[in-house]
C-alpha cells in the first residue's frame, strides 16, 4: 500500500516536471523561432503575432519582440511591438523597423490602421500630459502618421481611407450618444484624406 506522505511527494515531483518542461520549451520557441504554424521560422512565429490584416496578398502584422527574442527596430532592447509584412506569394517579410504599439491593426490599399497604446510606447501622442490613452494612427508611404485622436477603442477596421472603431464613454470620459451616461461602445469614424472625425452614434 502507497503511504499519503509517498504520494504527496510523488504529486510534487510530477508538478516541478511538467513546470520544467514548460520553462524548456519556452525558451527553445523563444531561441529558435520554432512553432506548429510558423510564417517564416527565421523570424517570426505564430505565438509573436499581437494582431494581423490582410489585404490582397499582403498581410500586415504587428509583431512583439519579446515573442522571438529579436530587436526588430534597432533600439537596443527587445520590449516593442514593431510593424511588418508578409508577401504569401514570394514569402518574404518587410520589416518596417517602426514600433507601433499597437495589438490591433487594421489593412486596406497600403494604409494600416493602428490604435496604438501610449504606455506601451512611453509617449504622449495626444498632448494631454499624460501617457494612458489608446491613439489612432496610420501607416502609409512607409511613414507612421498621428492622428492625435484618443480613440478609446480596442477594435477597429479600416476600408480604402475610412477607418472605423469603437470607443468606450468609460475610457474617454464622455458621453458620445447624448443618453447622459458613459458606459456605452460607440461607432466612430476618421477619414485619412481630410483627417475628420465623425461620431456616428450608433452604440453596439
Amino acid at each position: 500500500m502507497v503511504k499519503k506522505e509517498d504520494k504527496k511527494v510523488g504529486d510534487k515531483k510530477f508538478i516541478y516536471i511538467i513546470i520544467l518542461v514548460a520553462f524548456v520549451l519556452f525558451f527553445f520557441v523563444r531561441d529558435y523561432n520554432v512553432g506548429l504554424t510558423a510564417v517564416d521560422t527565421r523570424y517570426i512565429t505564430i505565438a509573436a503575432i499581437e494582431d494581423i490584416s490582410i489585404d490582397g496578398g499582403i498581410v500586415a502584422m504587428s509583431t512583439h519582440e519579446v515573442y522571438i527574442g529579436k530587436d526588430l527596430n534597432g533600439d537596443g532592447d527587445k520590449g516593442d511591438i514593431v510593424l511588418q509584412f508578409y508577401n504569401m506569394e514570394t514569402g518574404e517579410i518587410k520589416n518596417t523597423k517602426l514600433g507601433i504599439g499597437a495589438t490591433d491593426i487594421s489593412y486596406s490599399n497600403s494604409v494600416v490602421a493602428i490604435l496604438t497604446h501610449e504606455s506601451y510606447i512611453n509617449e504622449d501622442l495626444n498632448g494631454d500630459n499624460d501617457k494612458k490613452d489608446i491613439v489612432l494612427q496610420y501607416y502609409k508611404d512607409g511613414k507612421i502618421i498621428n492622428t492625435g485622436v484618443n480613440t478609446g477603442a480596442n477594435d477597429l477596421s479600416i476600408s480604402n481611407d475610412k477607418i472605423v472603431f469603437l470607443s468606450k464613454e468609460s475610457l474617454l470620459n464622455k458621453d458620445l450618444n447624448g443618453d447622459n451616461d458613459e458606459k456605452d461602445r460607440v461607432l466612430r469614424s476618421y477619414d485619412v484624406e481630410t483627417g475628420e472625425v465623425s461620431n456616428l452614434k450608433i452604440v453596439i
